[in-house]
């Protein structure tokens, strides 16, 4: 996994900053593999029950993470019950990194 110590806890601060201490975050794509070089930072935040300021909350997460780490490219897709079952969410869930 290509992030560091520090970058795990940011990701993970901002995402239950947003998104409260229940939601889940996992890391996939390129970053998941140490000999590939560069690539943005997915993440799946994982949600127990749907979030009604869903937009406004991923929005936030994705600055205060920008604004920690510097202007990454940041993509973060969000899941919850009420959102349809996508294969890229199952894919990610089977072999992404859970981060907390």
């Amino acid at each position: 996994m290509r992030l560091s110590d520090h970058e795990v806890e940011v990701i993970v601060g901002a995402v239950r900053s947003c998104f409260g201490r229940a939601a889940r975050v996992y890391l996939f794509g390129s970053r998941l593999f140490d000999d590939v070089r560069g690539g943005d930072i997915d993440l799946l935040v994982d949600l127990p029950e749907p979030d009604g300021q869903m937009v406004q909350h991923r929005c936030q997460a994705i600055a205060d993470m920008q604004m920690a780490l510097g202007d990454q490219k940041i993509d973060l897709l969000v899941r919850h019950p009420r959102v349809s079952d996508q294969a890229l969410f199952h894919e990610v869930l089977e072999h992404g990194i859970p981060l907390c």
